[in-house]
């Protein structure tokens, strides 16, 4: 990711000419700080739903964050930050 002024351009950096193609008019620009935000919030809400799931298995943390993910509080966390700066 390039910062420009202190936004984050993705643009020029997707993973092949296909994803090129499909969002070449998706104009994606975020605030640094507020994408650093964005981070720190859904970082809190894993901690504060793993370790309130007795399920929670830290030796496989990418399975445990990917399914917090699809979890109703992160969506919740994601929705709000995209409703509020986009």
């Amino acid at each position: 990711m390039q910062i420009n002024d202190k936004m984050l351009i993705f643009q020029k950096y997707l993973s092949s000419v296909a994803d090129s193609e499909y969002m070449k008019n998706l104009d994606i620009k975020l605030i640094l700080i507020k994408m650093i935000s964005l981070i720190g919030d859904v970082l809190k809400g894993y901690f504060n739903y793993s370790s309130k799931d007795p399920t929670t298995n830290y030796s496989q943390l990418s399975n445990s964050i990917y399914e917090y993910m699809k979890n109703r509080i992160c969506k919740n966390i994601l929705s709000e930050f995209f409703k509020d700066n986009c």
